[in-house]
C-alpha cells in the first residue's frame, strides 16, 4: 500500500508541475554527504541544476570555491546521473536549516 501512495503522490507532483521536489530530497542526501568533507559547510538549497552552499569559516569558503566542482562531481557520482551543473558559495547565512 505505501508503494501506491508514494505512486500517487509522483503522479499528483507532476501533474502540479512540481517535479522539482522529486529531485530535491535525493540531492540534498547527497550533497551533505558530501560536504561532511567540509566539517563546517551546510547545504542551503538546490534548485535547477544549481547546488547553494554556505560556511561562516573563511578557510571553508575558500576550499568551497576552489572545489566546487569537485563537489559537483561527487554529488552527481552518488546520485549515479550528472543533475548539479553548478556550485554556487551564498554570501549571506541561510534564513532556516533545511
Amino acid at each position: 500500500m505505501a508503494q501506491r501512495i508514494g505512486e500517487a503522490v509522483v503522479k499528483v507532483l507532476r501533474f502540479l508541475g512540481a517535479e522539482g521536489v522529486l529531485e530535491l530530497i535525493p540531492v540534498r542526501r547527497a550533497a551533505k554527504k558530501v560536504l561532511e568533507s567540509y566539517p563546517k559547510a551546510r547545504f542551503v538549497h538546490y534548485s535547477r541544476g544549481i547546488l547553494y552552499v554556505w560556511s561562516d569559516d573563511p578557510a571553508t569558503r575558500f576550499k568551497l570555491q576552489t572545489s566546487n566542482r569537485r563537489i559537483a562531481k561527487a554529488v552527481n557520482s552518488l546520485l549515479g546521473r550528472s543533475v548539479v551543473k553548478r556550485v554556487i558559495l551564498r554570501k549571506n547565512p541561510p534564513s532556516t536549516e533545511l
